[in-house]
C-alpha cells in the first residue's frame, strides 16, 4: 500500500495486479495520522497494510533537498560527509536526519570533485509515521520521499521505450518538482516554488472570492467541468502569470541541468501532480521547452479523480511491491 500524506489531502493506492497494474485508490481531506488509521480500518485497507506493509511519503515540506560537491571518497565516507554538510546547512545534528544520497554522475572539470544529491527527512517525522502504522499492526513500514516515488512512476511509465534521460514535472498543491532520471537513477532534482495554493490565491484576489470558493472553482476547471464563461476566463487571466512563471522555472531548470549532463536531449516531459490538469500548462511547457509534454498517468488507476494526481501514491505502492522502497532507505546517519 502506498500512502501519500499531503498537507491537505491523503491519497492511498494499492497495486493489486502486477501484470495489469490495476490499483485501488482512496483519498481523505485533512485526515490526521490517527484519523487515517481509523479510515483505513473502516474501508478494509488496513488488512492490506497488516498483511503486506505500507510505503508512506510525508508531506512535501518535510523534504530537505541538497546538492553537495565532494572530493572523490569511498562511499561510506561520502555518505558521512554529504549528510554532515546537509545537516550543517539546515541546523540539524547528522543523527537527526534520515537520508538517501544519490550520485548523479556530475564531476568537476578537473575530475577532482563529484556532485551528490541528498534527500533528507527529519528523523522525528519518520519515526512518528513508523510508530503510527506499526502501532496499527502494519507488517512493515518504509518512509520515503515523494521524489523517489516520482522516479518510480517515471521508470514505470517509460519502461522499454524511454531515452537515456527522462524529465518529469510534478505540479502539486504547495509547490512543484523538476526531476531528471538517467536510465533508472535520479540524476537531478529541483524544487520549484509555485504550486496550486499560489494559483488559488491569485484567483481569489482577481475574482474577489474567499479562498475556499476560489479553490473550488479551480478544482472544477482541473477536472474538465464546464464553468461560467466569465468566471472561467477570469480564472485563466488570474493564473496566467503564475503559470508563465512556473513554465519559465522549468525551462531555466532544464537549461542548468543540460549544462551539467552530456548526452541526447530528453524527447518528452512527463507531467503529474494535482495541478497537472491546469488548462494550458502542458501546452505552454511544450512550447517553452521544445519537446512534447505527456501526462504520466499512474498505470491502471480507476476513479473519477484525474489520474495524474495519484502518481506519488502509486509509485509508493509499486516501490513496496518490488522491494525498492526498503532498498532506498538503507542509508541513514548513525
Amino acid at each position: 500500500m502506498g500512502i501519500d500524506l499531503g498537507r491537505r489531502v491523503v491519497r492511498a493506492a494499492c497495486v493489486i495486479d502486477d501484470e495489469a497494474r490495476q490499483v485501488q485508490t482512496a483519498w481523505w481531506a485533512g485526515a490526521s495520522a490517527v484519523d487515517l488509521i481509523e479510515i483505513l480500518r473502516a474501508t478494509g485497507m488496513l488488512r492490506e497494510i497488516r498483511a503486506h506493509g505500507a510505503v508512506v511519503c510525508p508531506p512535501r515540506e518535510q523534504l530537505i533537498l541538497e546538492s553537495v560537491a565532494l572530493p572523490r571518497l569511498p562511499r561510506p565516507a561520502v555518505f558521512t560527509a554529504a549528510v554532515g554538510e546537509t545537516a550543517r546547512r539546515h541546523g540539524f545534528d547528522p543523527g537527526e536526519l534520515e537520508c538517501r544520497v544519490c550520485r548523479p554522475g556530475v564531476t568537476s572539470g578537473d575530475g577532482r570533485e563529484e556532485q551528490w544529491i541528498v534527500l533528507a527527512m527529519p528523523r522525528v517525522t519518520v519515526d512518528r509515521i513508523r510508530e503510527t502504522f506499526l502501532g496499527a499492526g502494519a507488517r512493515q513500514v518504509a518512509v520515503v520521499t515523494h521524489v523517489e516515488a516520482l522516479a518510480r512512476i517515471a521508470i514505470e511509465t517509460a519502461a522499454g521505450i524511454g531515452p537515456a534521460y527522462r524529465v518529469l514535472v510534478e505540479a502539486d498543491t504547495a509547490a512543484s518538482t523538476l526531476l531528471l532520471l538517467h536510465h533508472d537513477d535520479i540524476a537531478a532534482c529541483r524544487h520549484l516554488v509555485i504550486g496550486g495554493d499560489d494559483l488559488d490565491h491569485a484567483v481569489a484576489d482577481r475574482l474577489r472570492l474567499d479562498l475556499e470558493s476560489a479553490s473550488a472553482l479551480r478544482r472544477r476547471r482541473l477536472g474538465g467541468m464546464r464553468t461560467l464563461a466569465a468566471g472561467d476566463r477570469a480564472a485563466y487571466e488570474a493564473s496566467r502569470g503564475l503559470i508563465r512563471d512556473l513554465v519559465a522555472d522549468v525551462r531555466v531548470g532544464l537549461g542548468r541541468i543540460g549544462a551539467s549532463f552530456r548526452g541526447p536531449t530528453p524527447t518528452e516531459i512527463l507531467l503529474v501532480g494535482s495541478e497537472a490538469g491546469e488548462p494550458g500548462l502542458a501546452e505552454k511547457l511544450a512550447a517553452a521547452c521544445g519537446v512534447p509534454v505527456r501526462a504520466a498517468i499512474a498505470p491502471g488507476v480507476a476513479g473519477d479523480d484525474p489520474r495524474t494526481r495519484w502518481a506519488v501514491a502509486t509509485g509508493l505502492s509499486l516501490s513496496g511491491r518490488d522491494g525498492s522502497a526498503a532498498e532506498s532507505t538503507r542509508w541513514r546517519a548513525a
